[in-house]
């Protein structure tokens, strides 16, 4: 993985997310697992209001989504929507989640506890 960013794709990021507001948060056990980690971290430097936080439970080659590596050792928690998804809850429009039935359950639960409406969780 070359995590390269030229400033022409940062540019070009720029221009083409616009005011899209997203924030993905994705966890793999390893930094190969992640698909196009180059234009994640590019979405990243851009530094539009679109954001990608990434959880790798193995190592992560030095410098990659600095600012937005999650502690491995955090999972997708009560804690992590209260540090991470709370201060998003008023400007959501959409959440998706996507994981084992369990993370369905309890990410539900930890949404509406910060004021995320049913109507905005969607499972995939």
């Amino acid at each position: 993985m070359s995590l390269y960013r030229s400033s022409t794709e940062v540019q070009a990021a720029r221009a083409g997310l616009g005011n899209k507001v997203f924030h993905i948060f994705i966890s793999v056990n390893s930094f190969p697992e992640l698909i196009m980690p180059d234009e994640m971290n590019i979405i990243n430097a851009a530094g539009s209001i679109a954001k990608i936080y990434v959880r790798v439970t193995g190592a992560m080659p030095p410098g990659a989504f600095q600012g937005y590596a999650i502690d491995p050792k955090m999972k997708f928690s009560r804690q992590l929507v209260q540090q991470r998804i709370a201060p998003l809850a008023s400007s959501l429009r959409m959440v998706y989640i996507c994981g084992p039935q369990q993370m369905y359950k309890d990410m539900t639960g930890y949404l509406t506890e910060i004021g995320v409406g049913m109507d905005k969780i969607f499972y995939v």
